[in-house]
């Protein structure tokens, strides 16, 4: 399923892009009204002492030689913070016609089937066991 890209006018297609971050912070000098979002339902924030800085989103990217402290004098490729991946897990993929339901509906393609090998040795002496 594609997102109807065509159909979008030009305000959708920017907010369904990334941007900038925006950081919100307490501020007590900051005194401005906040706008209600459905005026009439909920009153304005008023004062609002949140102080809305933007920022690149650039500026949250830590170069990899930074890194180093995660796992000292070894490679950070195999795991890549916060994105799960199978490298250093001993396993076996299989494609076949397993009857995986989803949504109460069974698969009419052949499954995708991830069997994961008893592991040796723990995440922590993995970690250290990487080459650079």
């Amino acid at each position: 399923m594609s997102a109807p890209l065509s159909r979008m006018t030009d305000d959708e297609k920017a907010r369904n892009t990334h941007g900038s971050c925006i950081v919100g912070s307490f501020d007590a000098n900051n005194t401005n009204q906040y706008p209600s979002s459905l005026p009439g339902v909920f009153p304005d924030l008023k004062p609002c002492y949140t102080k809305m800085e933007f920022r690149d989103k650039a500026c949250f990217m830590v170069p990899p030689d930074q890194l180093n402290w995660i796992f000292p004098d070894k490679s950070v490729d195999p795991f890549r913070m916060g994105f799960p991946t199978s490298t250093h897990l001993k396993h076996e993929i299989e494609f076949t016609q397993a009857g995986c339901k989803i949504f109460s509906f069974g698969s009419k393609d052949k499954n995708c089937i991830l069997n994961i090998a008893p592991q040796s040795a723990t995440p922590l002496e993995i970690s250290h066991s990487l080459k650079v």
